[in-house]
């Protein structure tokens, strides 16, 4: 049994597919599993499984880039076309999973001048534009939220998988004070959380409140932001990159946090109360979406970034007089979880392609 995980260039893309990889595992006797990525994302950073063959590809985005560094990328995505298909055909998969980005395209296209069926996973509640594409000769689309829309391929909602340890972490907290605040910019961080958040929650203090926090920064900002906890006279701990993150969330009462997927689906796992700030001007608005879908449902509460610092300020204070409120947020962010995406996903892909179920182990966990 041979499968093909391909998409990155973000924690979004790649962290799905790990926790799909686990649970290939699990389930198939003999799996070999090969990953495709792109050598400029995330993934060319971080430590991937250790029985993954790796496969990085010279592709990066194009939308957004000046003339130049457009026509680079298009020369970039081209050879990666080529690599991707050479791999492919030496390695024979019986399937392909792509979760999008560009690195997703490159394979998913050789797949299909190979003949080997493509799955797609989508994170977001508003499709990317390389979901959208692909679905259109694609065996099958998984979704993480029940979204509407015309396909030409079959439908399935199955949420978005992440590893077993978020769905592990304990309820409880202890009483505040002091206030534990978590803020995770995303895989590469944020400059704007690194600004507003220590301005608003020095605001917080001044207010009376005590808080403490954990900050993911991101690689170039770390002591920078320190620096402004240290001003403000907040005990903070400022990390490049929070990893394993888990921990960090058992230990906190709320997370100021970006409206990606992959964090989405982590905070519903471990039941958290958040803040999210949606990015603005990525690809088809997806983050705001996101942030709407959940905020639409009491699940968490959401600043933009054309807020001012206090009104991040009046949100954690909210949190922080309303302990009631602050568990119906936890409560509603919980019944956005899907314990069991990963199986779910495999399940449906196998009602969809038989010969996957031949190579079952016995029994699946």
């Amino acid at each position: 049994m041979r499968i093909v995980l391909t998409g990155g260039g973000s924690g979004g893309h790649l962290y799905p597919l790990v926790a799909l990889g686990e649970e290939a595992r699990r389930r198939y006797a003999g799996l070999r599993c090969l990953y495709v990525g792109s050598r400029y994302g995330v993934e060319a950073r971080r430590r991937l499984p250790d029985d993954w063959e790796v496969c990085l590809l010279p592709v990066r985005g194009l939308r957004g880039k000046r003339p130049v560094e457009a026509f680079r990328a298009g020369l970039g995505l081209g050879q990666s076309l080529w690599v991707a298909y050479r791999r492919l055909r030496r390695w024979r998969p019986d399937v392909v999973v792509s979760s999008g980005g560009y690195a997703g395209v490159a394979a998913a296209v050789a797949a299909r001048w190979l003949g080997v069926p493509v799955f797609l996973h989508e994170q977001n509640v508003a499709p990317g534009w390389a979901t959208r594409w692909i679905s259109r000769w694609a065996r099958g689309l998984a979704l993480t939220y029940p979204v509407g829309g015309r396909w030409r391929c079959p439908v399935e909602t199955v949420g978005n998988p992440v590893r077993r340890e978020f769905f592990e972490l304990p309820w409880e907290r202890p009483p505040w004070p002091p206030f534990r605040v978590l803020v995770v910019g995303g895989s590469q961080g944020s400059r704007f959380l690194n600004a507003v958040a220590p301005v608003a929650l020095a605001q917080v203090r001044r207010l009376g409140c005590e808080v403490e926090v954990v900050h993911q920064a991101g690689p170039h900002e770390v002591e920078v932001v320190q620096a402004r906890y240290r001003a403000a006279g907040i005990p903070a701990r400022v990390a490049d990159f929070l990893d394993p993150i888990g921990p960090h969330y058992a230990w906190a009462h709320v997370v100021v946090c970006r409206a990606g997927s992959t964090t989405l689906a982590e905070v519903a796992a471990a039941r958290m109360a958040a803040v999210l700030v949606p990015l603005e001007g990525v690809a088809g608005d997806h983050q705001r979406a996101n942030a709407q879908y959940w905020a639409d449902r009491g699940a968490a509460l959401v600043f933009r970034q054309t807020m001012a610092p206090a009104d991040l300020a009046r949100l954690l204070i909210e949190l922080y007089n309303r302990p009631d409120r602050w568990r119906e947020v936890r409560e509603q962010a919980g019944r956005l979880a899907w314990p069991h995406a990963a199986r779910a996903f495999w399940e449906w892909v196998e009602s969809l392609h038989p010969s996957l179920s031949q190579t079952l182990t016995s029994p699946v966990g």
